[in-house]
Formats: C-alpha cells, structure tokens, sequence
C-alpha cells in the first residue's frame, strides 16, 4: 500500500512508515443505488511506524499510527510521503478514490 522512510532513517531516526489493509469491514449491496457504499468490499487501512535496525535488518516496535482509514478491493493505492512543513517533517498519506462496486452501477445515468 505505502511506505515511507525517515530522511534521517540512519542518523539518528530509525523509523519506516508503512501504510496497509488489514480488517475487512463489510460488503454493501450491489444494484441498490441507495446503498452509502454501492456494492462494494470495503477493509480499514492502517498506518504504522516500525523502528529499523541495521544490523539484525528488521523492523521493530510497531506502533500503530492511525487504524480507521477507509480502505476497498478496487482503486485503493496509497502513497505515504515525508516532507517538511515550515521547517519540521510531517507525515502525509493519500489514498486512491475506493472505486468499490462501480460495475454494479454500469447502466444508472450520470445527471451532472
């Protein structure tokens, strides 16, 4: 799903981010255009930081981050980036537009 590496990962700061499904959370009724999620297979994305350590190379410690992401068996690539914001590194995740059940919607009209 994501993965992301702390730009000091070797100095000083041994943490890697990984972002992944992990709980499915239910199927919605396909066909039923009044159904909040359309037919599809719904899971919950996790974001959790391990600790590195170089010489065993494995990851330690988890913690987990956040766990109540939406998550879904179609269009659910996920992207976790670093990046500094006014001077100090923050975490980002996105996520893909969970297109779940779109089939089952093929032949209802689009009013836009």
């Amino acid at each position: 799903m994501g993965m992301a590496l702390h730009p000091q990962l070797l100095q000083g700061q041994p943490y890697v981010y990984l972002a992944y499904l992990y709980r499915f959370a239910g199927a919605g009724q396909p066909g039923k255009g009044g159904a909040p999620n359309y037919g599809g297979y719904f899971f919950t994305t996790r974001i959790v930081r391990y600790e590195y350590q170089p010489t065993a190379q494995t990851l330690t410690r988890p913690v987990v981050l956040c766990d109540t992401l939406p998550g879904s068996s179609d269009h659910n690539g996920g992207r976790l980036a670093i990046a500094p914001v006014g001077g100090k590194d923050y975490l980002f995740y996105s996520i893909g537009d969970l297109g779940a059940g779109q089939f089952d919607n093929g032949g209802r009209p689009n009013h836009a």
